[in-house]
């Protein structure tokens, strides 16, 4: 630094480019004092010097240098901007992508985010449908009024809306202004177990959009909490709501402001009529009839019938300009720039729009009926965005009331959540309904259906209280009366279960023809599929028991989502979750022939399965709507400990606490505990309600109780861990708070011991007299969600009961025997030989389809993986020798029952020449064994089934036929055949989304078909995103079926491979991804560690037959 400073101190700009040159003998001197560095020192002239060595530095050079030096250090950092994502990627561990999943809401990179300080109090609607072939949009006004409670001035109003053209937009401002210290109040913090407002919105977790607002975006300052306006205090009737209840006591607060238009009441502004389609000629929609005052010559309402809102801005109001809107199509929001940020209050924004009919938020089905196409157009709200509909907040937390006006074809009826009011003619062929005012509702609750069905009501169910309807193609399809029975006994059950009559003035069921899955649920409004209507006394047990607790699990949802909805969608499971125990629950009251309760069993299996591993995700992950079946699985088998712990009474008291206290508004999991904790008496000492099960909701996973006994002292140590079939990459140690209860033999079944294990270990004592062996039994009838393993000896003394006296073991006990044997063998925590000893009893004795059915579901992992290695063909026939009695027994019988079902497709999928041969036999198959019978002939068939079979699909006479069939093509064993339907899932508007989810759920249960779609996965996946991008159930299913097929190390390898390659577009799979990897380890584990031991069982037990 010295040397470069006094050189160019010495050197001075002259009319040549003189060189500085500095020797080696010099060298010395210009280390010396400042004054001793002179010219002559260094041997320099105007006209020469001389190269004794050392270095030049011109100008020229010294900027070369500088200039390079500049490059180089730009270079090295794109090079290390290129490289640092690659160092920084982190390790693709099933447990590393497992936390990469995409989650319910709104991505990290959104640009914008609803304010969480605006509340919506009411929306007035009014759709008119537009048809071309089909309904194919909606014409829509909306009003949507809302208060502002932020201390900040907001500077946006961002909505929810996707898919819509928006034509004209309005804000306006009430003249009334929130007071400073209008009414809120806060929700629990941290464990304050106070009950508190129900309209306000949870701080218990931060919401997706809150990280992402600046202060100034949200309204938030530095010292603000989430709170909410009391809806009552602000707004006292459905219309009117600029009526603003202010403190008494407190003085206006004094704003300024925004940029103001004075409007008059009636002042409405002129539509683009440019910009809106011509009318149909099909269903003619008059255009002037959408800008409001809506209706010109309304009929005459009664006093006694409340009168819709109309669709106009709020009274004595004030027009707010708007200097900018935008639609954000990527992330679905509608944002409007007022042209001066809104301040607390009371505001209105007035929308014209174009909604397109999606097929999935909004969908339209063709029928024919009288040899004329006919359409129906419903809604279909609660898995889609609302926003697809109207702009609007779609946060299940933004509760608001709903005001509906609805056009239809004046031969068509409006089903809509409240009754109707009036209906005023806007054509000769167009009318207009107008709805009541719904209570407060989430906006995916909202549900409407414009059809051509007849009603019919039955007289018989005016005992019900509620105006009950059913409304049907056609009155002569189906036997209606034993449905509207059915639905009676189910209203009747729920409405004694909870002790809260139902809560809303009238409750239509539409049987839609062409609706998939099981129906939808809405207040006052359920969608059934139309094939419910042939439900009779004479139909099989196996369709009496899934409908009847499909009707639980819809109408239940009146109170479930309908009166109380929960805080997030995430949380509803604990909602979800009690419809679906009491499924089971109460199925046997309202069809006393059925025998639902003692199924519950293979409602725990399922949840084990799925819960199973160590990217297991405790129940506040927040999954995609879409993905949480196995987390309301788990939770039913919560609420149905929770049952035990608190016992029948209260446990219904619990609810009737909880309905009443929470009805009309959102709640979360702590409330609906706090209402339980009043009728709790059993639990651990000091421990509370909601810290008992804050151990099994807050972390993934369920634990395994190992028993130790000592029959000399009659006592037992008692071991906690968690359970996983993936033991391996479990790191954490948790810990639960186990209900342990246990019988010994001899004693009563209706009375066992019980206590609390809440630490790792415990003692068991007075386990019957000292030095005999009587077998042990814990979890009694399975009522808590955790797995339990013996002992070799209290398991042999299992199987000896059960093989002599299995009888004297409750159905569901057996079934919890049956299902933790063998899925113990599985984990490796349990000898093979053990466990298959132990269900012996099955096929000797065993007459309830429960613990049969848990029984194949454990050996269905093991035909998947057996499979391909030489102990399959002792595997089949230990199989065909295990099914064949049960299977005789049952098709001797003309009883269509689950057992019958079971037994005849293992006969048939372990190659038993008696189940083929009966199948071929079978002239009319019955509806509930056709997908059986056409996986059984795919099987060994080849490209003659093939086309047969394709034909039989396109001539399907319904949708759920059609499902069947296609269910079954996967079941081929040619692989061109499987790869050609992969190819055909690919094709655009061949397969719509529906089939093709049906079509992958059956490729992953097929040894086969799995492996095929593992090869198309990793050949094509960015062909499968590109063409599934949209579509996460799509994804997530080609993924689970392609991972099936996942067997060996080198498969391992190859999915790695595939992971990293395609790292970025599988992220958002990540937890799928995780789960997928996990099962795959766990199979090649079980291969090396359990393959040998269990071909030696299998050819000992085959060995006599031979």
């Amino acid at each position: 630094m010295g040397l470069i400073t006094y050189v160019s101190q010495f050197t001075t700009a002259s009319a040549y480019d003189k060189a500085v040159y500095v020797s080696p003998d010099n060298m010395a001197q210009i280390a010396g004092s400042r004054s001793e560095f002179t010219t002559s020192d260094l041997g320099l002239s105007d006209t020469e010097y001389k190269r004794n060595g050392g270095c030049f530095l011109s100008y020229k050079k010294t900027a070369v240098i500088i200039l390079m030096f500049i490059i180089g250090v730009i270079t090295a950092g794109l090079i290390g901007a290129y490289l640092n994502p690659w160092a920084n990627k982190p390790t693709l561990t099933a447990l590393t992508l497992a936390e990469e999943d995409d989650v319910e809401g709104i991505r990290p990179s959104a640009r914008f985010s609803v304010s969480p300080l605006i509340f919506p109090t009411l929306y007035k609607v009014e759709l008119i449908p537009v048809t071309e072939t089909g309904v194919t949009k909606l014409n829509g006004h909306l009003i949507v009024e809302f208060a502002y409670n932020g201390s900040r001035p907001l500077s946006k109003i961002v909505l929810n809306a996707k898919k819509i053209t928006v034509i004209k937009t309005r804000l306006f401002s009430a003249d009334d202004l929130l007071s400073e210290h209008a009414h809120s109040r806060r929700r629990r913090d941290g464990n304050d177990e106070k009950v508190t407002n129900p309209e306000t919105k949870s701080t218990s977790e931060p919401t997706p959009h809150d990280s992402r607002m600046t202060p100034e975006e949200s309204g938030l300052d530095n010292t603000s909490s989430r709170t909410s306006v009391n809806l009552s205090s602000i707004v006292t009737t459905e219309s009117s709501s600029d009526k603003v209840a202010t403190n008494e006591t407190s003085a206006p607060t004094s704003i300024t402001p925004p940029e103001v238009i004075t409007t008059s009441n009636d002042a409405y502004f002129e539509k683009d009529k440019a910009k809106l389609p011509a009318p149909s000629s099909e269903l003619p929609v008059v255009i002037q009839k959408i800008s409001p005052p809506l209706i010109t010559t309304r009929p005459t309402v009664s006093s006694s019938t409340p009168e819709p809102p109309s669709l106009s801005s709020p009274k004595r109001s004030t027009e707010i300009r708007i200097a900018n809107d935008e639609m954000d199509a990527v992330d679905g929001f509608y944002v409007i720039y007022p042209n001066s940020p809104i301040l607390r209050g009371i505001y209105s924004v007035e929308i014209t729009y174009e909604a397109k009919v999606d097929g999935q938020a909004v969908f339209n089905n063709t029928y024919d009926l009288e040899n004329q196409k006919r359409w129906i157009l419903a809604t279909k709200l609660k898995p889609f965005d609302t926003g697809t509909l109207f702009p609007g907040f779609e946060d299940p937390v933004d509760k608001a009331r709903f005001s509906l006006s609805i056009a239809r074809p004046t031969t068509f009826h409006t089903l809509t959540n409240m009754p109707l009011i009036s209906s005023s003619a806007i054509s000769n062929e167009l009318a207009m309904d107008h709805f009541q005012t719904t209570p407060p509702l989430s906006s995916h609750s909202l549900a409407f259906a414009i059809t051509d069905l007849q009603p019919i009501v039955e007289p018989t169910l005016h005992n019900l209280e509620i105006p009950l309807t059913l409304w049907i193609r056609s009155r002569e399809v189906g036997q209606t009366r034993f449905v509207f029975e059915t639905m009676g006994r189910v209203v009747q059950s729920l409405r004694r279960f909870f002790s809260v009559p139902y809560p809303l003035p009238k409750l239509d069921v539409a049987a839609l023809p062409g609706l998939d899955g099981d129906g939808t649920s809405s207040p006052g409004l359920i969608f059934i599929r139309e094939s419910m209507l042939s439900l009779d006394r004479e139909s099989s047990a196996i369709a009496k028991e899934f409908e009847v607790q499909n009707l639980i699990r819809l109408i239940g949802e009146q109170w479930f989502g309908g009166l109380v909805s929960t805080q997030t969608r995430m949380e509803a499971w604990f909602l979800e979750g009690s419809l679906f125990y009491l499924q089971y629950l109460l199925a046997d009251k309202a069809n006393p022939s059925l025998d639902s309760f003692n199924s519950i069993g293979i409602l725990q299996h399922s949840a084990f399965e799925a819960d199973a591993y160590d990217v297991s995700r405790s129940m506040r992950s927040k999954l995609k709507f879409t993905a949480l079946k196995n987390t309301y699985e788990k939770g039913a088998c919560l609420i149905r400990m929770l049952n035990y712990v608190i016992s029948d009474s209260g446990f219904r008291n619990g609810y009737k606490t909880f309905l009443t206290r929470w009805a009309n508004a959102n709640a979360d999991v702590s409330d609906f505990l706090v209402s339980m904790s009043k009728e709790a008496q059993w639990l651990p000492d000091g421990v509370s309600l909601a810290q008992v099960f804050a151990s099994w909701i807050d972390q993934g996973g369920f634990p395994v109780v190992t028993v130790t006994r000592n029959y000399e002292s009659a006592s037992a140590t008692v071991r906690q861990e968690q359970f996983a079939f993936d033991n391996e990459t479990i790191t954490n140690r948790k810990l639960w708070h186990v209900p342990v209860t246990y019988i010994v033999d001899g004693e009563n079944w209706s009375s066992p011991s019980r206590t609390w294990m809440s630490q790792e270990e415990a003692t068991l004592i007075g386990l019957g007299n000292h030095g005999e062996k009587k077998w042990l039994l814990l979890n009694v009838n399975q009522t808590g969600y955790y797995r339990v393993n013996y002992d070799l000896d209290n398991w042999s003394l299992l199987a000896s009961a059960l093989d002599s006296k299995f009888d004297k073991f409750p159905v569901t006990t057996r079934t919890s025997l049956v299902d933790d044997a063998l899925s113990l063998a599985w984990a490796g925590r349990l000898a093979y030989p053990a466990a298959l000893n132990l269900i012996q009893f099955l096929h000797k004795r065993e007459t309830h389809h429960s613990p049969w059915t848990v029984a194949f579901q454990n050996m269905e992992k093991l035909n998947y993986l057996l499979q391909n290695t030489a102990a399959y063909p002792s595997f089949q026939n230990f199989m065909v020798k295990f099914v064949s009695p049960l299977f005789k027994n049952v098709t001797a019988s003309s009883a269509e029952t689950q057992l019958k079902l079971i037994a005849i497709k293992w006969a048939c999928l372990v190659d038993n020449p008696e189940c083929q041969s009966y199948m071929k036999k079978l002239s009319n198959v019955p509806n509930y064994l056709e997908k059986t019978h056409q996986c059984t002939l795919a099987r060994f068939g080849g490209k003659l089934e093939w086309d047969f079979l394709l034909s039989k699909i396109s001539v399907a006479s319904n949708r759920e036929t059609k499902l069947k069939l296609l269910s079954a093509l996967p079941c081929f064993q040619v692989e061109w055949i499987l790869q050609l339907l992969l190819s055909d899932i690919m094709t655009e508007g061949k397969i719509d989304e529906h089939e093709t989810l049906e079509l992958l759920r059956s490729f992953r249960q097929n040894p086969m078909a799995s492996r095929s779609a593992f090869k198309f996965l990793r050949r094509y996946w960015n062909e499968i995103f590109q063409r599934f991008s949209k579509s996460y159930p799509i994804l997530k299913a080609f993924v689970q079926a392609s991972a099936s097929g996942i067997m060996d190390e080198q498969d391992i390898k190859d999915f790695q491979i595939f992971k990293e390659k395609h790292f970025d577009s599988l992220k958002f799979l990540g937890h799928t991804i995780g789960v997928a990897e996990a099962e795959a380890r766990s199979r090649n584990l079980w291969l090396k560690e359990n393959l040998i031991a269990v071909q030696r069982w299998l050819d000992d037990y085959i060995r006599p037959t031979i």
